[in-house]
């Protein structure tokens, strides 16, 4: 079972939680004003070491 690997489609799951994830964080802006401290300034875009992300 540990080793056995299962091919499965979850992109409906995770378009569900992302749908979530997207409706609370618009709660969240529409509640409070948000501004990132300035030390975060390193951290607002990322992506994958091939460009792909």
């Amino acid at each position: 079972m540990i080793y056995q690997k299962v091919n499965s489609d979850n992109t409906s799951v995770f378009e569900q939680l992302w749908s979530i994830t997207n409706q609370l964080r618009q709660k969240l802006e529409n509640r409070f004003q948000l501004n990132p401290a300035d030390f975060t300034n390193d951290l607002n875009s990322y992506s994958s070491i091939d460009g792909n992300l």
